[in-house]
């Protein structure tokens, strides 16, 4: 289980960077107490505003999860090159 998140380009904004948790672990309500209590620890020793984070647009499990603790999609994707495909991402906000 990973969660590295870092301040964007002002005070206001912090992004989520890095959230791991390994198949056997999925599904067991990790994940969302590590989510939580990141969101509780950013809101009371940071001034960020809103939190952001970057899904693969086919990753629809990884997305669904994100929805159920209030993050949306804001529209903005990244694509980049992987060998004979592209890789979308999405970037989901969640206001704190």
């Amino acid at each position: 289980m990973t969660l590295r998140y870092s301040r964007g380009g002002s005070d206001s904004e912090c992004e989520i960077t890095t959230l791991y948790i390994l198949p056997q672990y999925q599904s067991l309500g990790l994940g969302t107490t590590l989510m939580n209590s990141a969101i509780d620890d950013i809101s009371q020793h940071n001034r960020c505003i809103s939190l952001s984070l970057w899904v693969l647009k086919t990753n629809l499990t990884a997305i669904s999860f994100y929805e159920k603790i209030g993050f949306k999609s804001d529209g903005k994707h990244s694509e980049e090159p992987y060998e004979d495909t592209k890789i979308i991402d999405i970037r989901m906000v969640k206001s704190l």
